[in-house]
């Protein structure tokens, strides 16, 4: 019997979050990083042309959907939402953390970050589309994705 060849790269292509759910937690995350006092450290997507003169914050040079980041705030706040699951994506979406720091605050195996991660959001995105279809919205680009 042969030895069983593990490969990172498949792996992570295994555990990769869905792109149209990476895009809508990554807009939810740039729009609630603000809120959320990163105002000092804002995401690099979300300046246009560094910090405008005079102080005060940057501009988005990226459009978030305002309503679509509200949707995904209330899935995640939701009290039946796992708090785990909050947690992880907020570290990994809000505030862009290590993979190591995440793990070591939910004391969690680093070898499984990815597939929890995928856990996280798909466990997400069955709510989010249950939330967008209760509000009759559709679920075209500028509806849930």
């Amino acid at each position: 019997m042969g030895r069983i060849r593990s490969s990172r790269a498949a792996a992570e292509q295994v555990f990769t979050v869905p792109a149209e759910v990476d895009q809508v937690l990554s807009e939810w995350g740039r729009w609630a990083a603000v809120r959320m006092g990163r105002s000092a450290r804002v995401n690099a997507a979300f300046r246009q042309g560094g910090w405008p003169a005079g102080g005060g914050r940057p501009v988005a040079a990226v459009a978030v959907d305002v309503d679509a980041a509200w949707r995904v705030e209330r899935v995640i706040c939701d009290p039946m939402f796992s708090p785990r699951y909050r947690a992880m994506l907020t570290a990994h979406y809000v505030h862009q953390q290590r993979e190591v720091d995440t793990c070591q605050l939910l004391r969690l195996a680093h070898a499984s970050y990815a597939a929890e991660l995928r856990h996280a959001a798909l466990v997400f995105w069955d709510k989010y589309l249950r939330v967008c279809g209760a509000e009759g919205v559709d679920t075209a680009p500028a509806g849930c994705r």
